[in-house]
């Protein structure tokens, strides 16, 4: 599926990158319909998250972690997105 990302979006995103302290400069976005519904995030240097202490943190990873919070969870070698019933959670 090809979507199409404004430009402005795009140059945003370009600066923002350039604020990160890694070497490699990467920026993320988590898109709805082609809009942005959260802030855009950098990679970031070694940080300690979730009880570990990380080399460094992907862009996109940074994106999804701000966007979820406490409802993604880590569960063997996979990362799940948790969201409340009435009874418990449920993975999505």
């Amino acid at each position: 599926m090809s979507v199409t990302i404004s430009p402005s979006l795009i140059s945003r995103m370009i600066e923002k990158a350039t604020d990160s302290p890694i070497n490699f400069k990467l920026a993320a976005v988590l898109l709805k319909s082609k809009k942005p519904i959260g802030p855009i995030l950098y990679n970031t240097d070694r940080t300690y998250s979730r009880g570990k202490v990380c080399s460094s943190v992907h862009a996109e990873a940074n994106v999804l972690l701000n966007h979820f919070g406490s409802n993604l969870k880590f569960c063997g070698c996979k990362w799940r997105v948790l969201r409340e019933r009435e009874k418990g959670f449920q993975q999505i």
